[in-house]
């Protein structure tokens, strides 16, 4: 389920963010995740775009070497093996950012958060083919952290 506003980022600082982007990247980071359960959901500009069929696919690319999982147990304090298995749940916010570079495009960014269980894509709309538009997706996890809702956001 997803959080009902930002009010739950409240607390956190860009420092804050486990992972290898930049402070300038993880400002960035939170406040585009501050704009996404703020003003962009109360505009009705974010989109449930949940479809099993794609949820399905989405699920093996997730878990691929090199993709969001990956990066994020790579690139953050996460452990190996972290999104193969039930973790137990956390008392507290916290996000996890991985970057992956794209030659003359704007980087990619995944993020993980363990409270409400979500996972984030910030960058380039690949998955239509117009890579100079920049999307937010937002996939609410399972216990096994495979996604069930996804929700999209396009700039």
């Amino acid at each position: 389920m997803l959080p009902p506003d930002e009010s739950f980022l409240a607390h956190l600082l860009p420092i804050s963010i486990d992972g290898s982007p930049n402070t300038r990247e993880k400002e960035m980071l939170l406040n585009a995740l501050r704009f996404w359960f703020g003003p962009a959901q109360g505009w009705g500009t974010v989109q449930n775009v949940t479809d099993a069929n794609s949820l399905n696919q989405l699920n093996v690319t997730l878990r691929q070497p090199g993709e969001r999982y990956d990066l994020l147990e790579l690139q953050t304090s996460l452990p190996t093996g972290y999104f193969a298995s039930n973790q137990p749940a956390v008392t507290q916010v916290q996000i996890y950012a991985a970057k992956r570079d794209n030659v003359g495009l704007p980087p990619t960014y995944f993020l993980y958060e363990a409270f409400h269980n979500l996972t984030f894509y910030i960058g380039p709309d690949f998955l239509h083919n117009i890579p100079n538009h920049i999307v937010i997706n937002t996939l609410v996890l399972d216990a096994q952290h495979i996604p069930r809702q996804s929700y999209t956001l396009r700039f």
